[in-house]
């Protein structure tokens, strides 16, 4: 019942989003791709694969040379002291330990 309900929160996000965007840009049609795919993830070595490649994506991609100086990722986030709303102690528990070599933050996937 709960994922019903976030669904059709971020159904109605959507749909109030582009027509905003559409009705400001005096256009018609579709912002986003056709419908994303959600997955239920119930493996650990998964999850933990998964987390490792959202991050790593960028430089995966070449779009970077090191993922960990990407602006546009959580990954520092997850590494900083200061509180926010991500489950940092879950997530980094996933990755087994942290290594720390010359002052550069790496996960460990064990």
């Amino acid at each position: 019942m709960p994922d019903k309900i976030i669904a059709e929160q971020f159904r109605r996000f959507f749909i109030s989003y582009s027509q905003a965007i559409n009705k400001q840009q005096n256009r018609v049609g579709s912002l986003f791709q056709k419908n994303f795919k959600r997955i239920c993830i119930e493996n650990r070595k998964y999850l933990t694969n998964l987390i490792y490649y959202i991050h790593a994506n960028p430089q995966i991609h070449e779009l970077i040379d090191d993922f960990r100086n990407w602006p546009y990722s959580s990954y520092g986030k997850f590494l900083e002291a200061k509180k926010s709303h991500l489950k940092k102690e879950d997530v980094l528990s996933w990755f087994g330990r942290l290594k720390n070599t010359k002052h550069i933050t790496v996960w460990c996937i064990t």
